[in-house]
């Protein structure tokens, strides 16, 4: 089992790099830092991290079509993998705080996150993209930055999604899935869905972002004795985590459970 950590925004971008430096160091798979209105750019704050490390996977969660045009993102994502050497993921999803903070009315959620995630996916792949969906379009897209040259694989991007219509249309078009929010009793007829839905894929993972619960790992409790900024300790989920695994394990051809991601708590 990979082991992720996902942080609240409130990091300075040296303290970001501590942090991410202690992740490389312990063994932790990928470093999240989450994407709230009023804080800094997640992108950009992750940069010195991506310098200052070598293994350890760097990423931006949730980013969404309202708040950043799909090809903004895909050039966002892929200055992140340069500067990491090909280490940079995002999670594309259609809620969150944006919308409402901006103003502004959401109308086809669900295609919305599905044309965002394929017109990224797309546009990191090296290839020239033209692309024309019904909200999103792209013509003649071709960064000549973020991959080759020595960086062989495209960024990661997931669909942040936990419900039916959303899981159906956006996990075929993505590398992984993360929950959030999730109750106990939806566990195994969502992993079970995201299987069903994957099976034409052929791959893919989950990660398992929840509220922390009471087991703390040896590896997170380094991370918490630190405290460089004081607000972003992590804890195993106790009560979600280990029922997803378990379905996952119970599905002969459904989806890896790569990861539980460790979330922020006070």
């Amino acid at each position: 089992m990979q082991i992720h950590v996902l942080l609240e925004p409130d990091q300075t971008p040296d303290q970001l790099t501590r942090l991410a430096l202690l992740c490389e160091q312990v063994g932790i798979s990928t470093m999240w830092l989450q994407n709230y209105v009023a804080c800094r750019d997640p992108f950009m704050a992750l940069v010195p991290a991506a310098l200052a490390t070598r293994r350890v996977r760097l990423g931006v969660c949730v980013v969404s079509p309202w708040e950043m045009h799909p090809v903004k993102m895909a050039n966002s994502l892929l200055t992140l993998h340069e500067y990491s050497s090909g280490r940079a993921g995002l999670v594309i999803g259609g809620g969150g705080e944006w919308p409402a903070r901006l103003g502004i009315e959401v109308v086809k959620r669900v295609r919305a996150v599905r044309e965002a995630i394929e017109l990224v996916r797309r546009g990191c792949s090296g290839q020239a993209l033209t692309y024309q969906g019904e909200l999103y379009k792209v013509y003649g897209y071709r960064p000549k930055f973020g991959i080759g040259g020595g960086i062989e694989q495209p960024p990661l991007v997931y669909t942040g999604a936990n419900q039916p219509q959303m899981l159906r249309a956006t996990v075929p078009a993505a590398d992984g899935v993360m929950y959030s929010d999730m109750t106990r009793r939806l566990i195994a007829t969502t992993v079970t869905r995201t299987g069903h839905w994957w099976r034409n894929k052929g791959d893919g993972a989950i990660i398992a972002s929840t509220i922390s619960g009471p087991g703390i790992s040896s590896r997170t409790r380094r991370l918490r004795d630190v405290k460089p900024a004081g607000n972003y300790c992590a804890g195993l989920a106790g009560q979600l985590v280990p029922g997803i695994f378990s379905e996952c394990r119970r599905m002969r051809r459904g989806p890896a459970a790569e990861a539980c991601i460790l979330s922020g708590i006070p």
